[in-house]
């Protein structure tokens, strides 16, 4: 049978175009070659503020997402490599506490300093969590790091 010159034949013809494409470029999308969640790490962590009774303080009340203060705690753990050694999933609380202290004070300091004027936010602590994949189970620690507490009072601006 001779398929017609016009129809259903030419709805498919950018189909048939598209998977020639795909072949010949080797990209398969949604179902790409890379890698890109294919596999998970071992390990990882998070971290979390609670107020002095331990409860869990959102950290949008500072104005800034969870993974942006873990991104900024993650930088001053870099910054401790330096001078410590081996992995941050080794250290010690006190090892790591320079790191959250940074956190916390860039948190009351720099960028939500309002959040800390009447004083209900002025025991925060980091909390850091650490997660691995242990015997195809997974295993969690966590402890507190740091506390505001620590810190040296907000220098007053003039």
């Amino acid at each position: 049978m001779k398929p017609p010159s016009s129809g259903p034949w030419l709805v498919l013809i950018p189909f048939f175009t598209v998977i020639a494409f795909c072949y010949a470029t080797g990209e398969f999308y949604p179902f790409s070659k890379f890698p890109m969640y294919s596999k998970f790490e071992e390990k990882t962590y998070v971290v979390y503020l609670t107020d002095r009774t331990g409860k869990p303080v959102p950290t949008l009340d500072f104005g800034i997402f969870a993974s942006d203060l873990k991104k900024h705690y993650g930088d001053g753990l870099d910054e401790l490599k330096k001078d410590l050694k081996g992995s941050h999933y080794t250290w010690t609380a006190e090892q790591k506490a320079p790191a959250a202290r940074e956190a916390l004070r860039f948190l009351r300091d720099e960028r939500a300093p309002q959040a800390f004027t009447d004083g209900r936010n002025a025991h925060l602590t980091l909390m850091d969590v650490r997660i691995y994949w242990k015997d195809g189970h997974l295993a969690k620690v966590e402890e507190p790091v740091a506390s505001l507490d620590q810190l040296p009072p907000k220098p007053s601006t003039p």
